[in-house]
């Protein structure tokens, strides 16, 4: 295992959680990837197979799920129109770093969940069914997940909060329009420490789709990972439902407290 100091920009990310489907990833994503030479306008183009995989990971965990209600083979059918469905709107996907930021993995598996919620919505599955898929999923991952045991050590200590804040600090240069903008709030007592976030790239992507309204599904799996690191979010505002910012605040070992939840997730828990 690797101590603190070495912890690369991107694996702490991922480790820690720092936004939405970050969670996705955790379970198959591989972080020392070659860089290929690329331009903001083909990256994600350049990039299709090693993002491909990634996706194709995170729905396998939503796969029992959807077995469960359409059979394996109709869920394979699902899957495979959704990665269809992603690939094709790939090269339209706004580029905000590449793999040097690691919220690029946040973004292109928010646009797959989004593709996953289209074709859903063609079978007539209500946004909350699909949202719930997709909660399912996470759980199931972060329950066999190897590193959740890495990062349950670090995920509100001091490392992590330093790194945070320098993470912050970069994120308010708005590089890249498309990108998230938030920062760092020192702990008062109590929370260890906490990130408003002030503009969501996922939130941003999915208006230009139409979508904000399937936003806040994907909110909601911030806390399948917070629950299994043991970091106790609480958060009670989000952009995705009119709040000013994304409130997240950091506690070990308390239950997470949920700003809103459908009738499918426990509270809390």
């Amino acid at each position: 295992m690797k101590n603190d100091s070495s912890i690369s920009r991107r694996d702490f990310l991922k480790v820690t959680g720092v936004s939405i489907t970050a969670v996705a990833c955790m379970a198959g994503c591989k972080w020392n990837r070659p860089v290929a030479t690329s331009s903001p306008e083909t990256w994600y183009v350049d990039h299709k197979e090693a993002i491909d995989k990634d996706i194709e990971k995170f729905f396998e965990n939503v796969s029992p799920f959807l077995e469960k209600d359409y059979g394996r083979s109709d869920a394979q059918v699902l899957l495979d129109e959704t990665l269809s469905h992603f690939d094709a709107g790939l090269s339209n996907l706004p580029y905000i770093g590449g793999y040097a930021n690691a919220l690029t993995e946040n973004l292109f598996l928010g646009a797959a969940c989004l593709s996953f919620y289209r074709i859903m919505q063609k079978r007539n599955v209500s946004s909350e069914q699909a949202g719930k898929y997709l909660y399912q999923g996470c759980v199931k991952m972060f329950a066999s997940d190897p590193m959740i045991k890495v990062g349950g050590s670090m995920a509100t200590g001091e490392e992590t909060q330093k790194k945070m804040r320098e993470e912050a600090e970069k994120s308010q240069k708005k590089t890249y329009p498309a990108d998230w903008v938030y920062d760092f709030v020192p702990g008062d007592g109590n929370f260890e420490y906490g990130i408003n976030y002030t503009e969501c790239g996922i939130l941003k992507y999915f208006k230009s789709q139409g979508a904000e309204d399937f936003t806040p599904y994907l909110c909601l799996l911030d806390f399948p990972q917070s629950i299994a690191l043991g970091s106790g979010l609480e958060r009670t505002s989000t952009l995705a439902r009119g709040g000013s910012c994304c409130d997240f605040r950091y506690k070990s070992g308390r239950d997470v407290q949920m700003d809103w939840a459908p009738d499918f997730v426990t509270r809390g828990k």
